[in-house]
């Protein structure tokens, strides 16, 4: 088996954390791989990412164009993702060398113009906050497969995985979706009209904007970061990407755990 540990320096003050872990999992007969960033894997069965939530968004994603399969360690904040704290670091080998679970979670594939992104969380659709002043909210439609949805007038609209439906969409007053239900959820920030409520629909279609009746250019982020700016003419589909992230776990039920001890302080 071939192990990577990703970990940023910043976040991991302490690098003998980081030999004990490479010496353990050779200990199990693994090669390791040492990596500062996501961008640098390839190569390997798993990976394990010492972080934040951040971090682990970004390297979730490269892995899941490989195949290869994810475990996290919080060193960051929140940690949602993560399967262990920073404390439990080293029950990431036996987990990975032992009997586990893998949880395969959906990813976003956004495409501006011909440009492809991936999103583990969520794509967000925003008026561009530098060069509003003057123009309040955003006017914008949402088409499922050709068919409109509805028009929205709002600073903007999320759309999120069932991953995703616990970070932005959630502070947006999206619902909570459990990781293994085959759905996204459209969530409108800070809408005008009682209609814009946020949405579940199936992750099998095809979603596309309809910006006729906006003047101004929009911003497309995915996982928070800028995709590009979007204009009447743009063309904007976000669909069902064609590979998973795959979180090894020790319990696929833990989401609400998580919450319970995360998200209810």
């Amino acid at each position: 088996m071939k192990i990577g540990i990703v970990y940023k320096k910043e976040k991991v003050k302490d690098r003998s954390i980081v030999t004990r872990l490479t010496e353990k999992f050779r200990s199990r007969g693994a090669e390791v791989k040492i990596m500062h960033t996501g961008a640098e894997l390839h190569d390997v069965d798993c990976v394990v990412v010492l972080g934040g939530d951040g971090a682990l968004l970004h390297a979730a994603v490269i892995a899941g164009k490989q195949h290869i399969k994810v475990v996290g360690v919080n060193y960051g904040n929140l940690g949602f993702l993560s399967e262990f704290e920073a404390a439990e670091t080293e029950k990431a080998v036996d987990l990975v060398c032992g009997k586990h679970t893998v949880l395969p979670r959906t990813i976003l594939q956004i495409t501006l113009d011909g440009k492809v992104a991936y999103a583990l969380n969520e794509t967000v659709l925003q008026r561009d906050y530098a060069r509003s002043y003057g123009h309040q909210v955003a006017r914008f439609g949402l088409e499922l497969n050709g068919e409109k949805i509805q028009d929205y007038v709002a600073d903007g609209l999320a759309v999120a995985t069932p991953t995703g439906s616990t970070a932005y969409s959630l502070s947006a007053g999206g619902c909570i979706l459990s990781p293994d239900v085959r759905a996204f959820i459209v969530t409108p920030i800070c809408a005008m009209g009682l209609k814009a409520r946020p949405l579940v629909v199936a992750d099998t279609g095809k979603f596309t904007f309809d910006l006729a009746a906006e003047k101004e250019d929009l911003k497309l982020y995915a996982d928070g970061r800028p995709i590009g700016t979007v204009t009447p003419n743009s063309r904007v589909v976000i669909e069902k990407a064609p590979f998973t992230a795959d979180f090894v776990t020790r319990n696929v039920n833990r989401l609400f755990q998580a919450v319970n001890r995360k998200l209810s302080g």
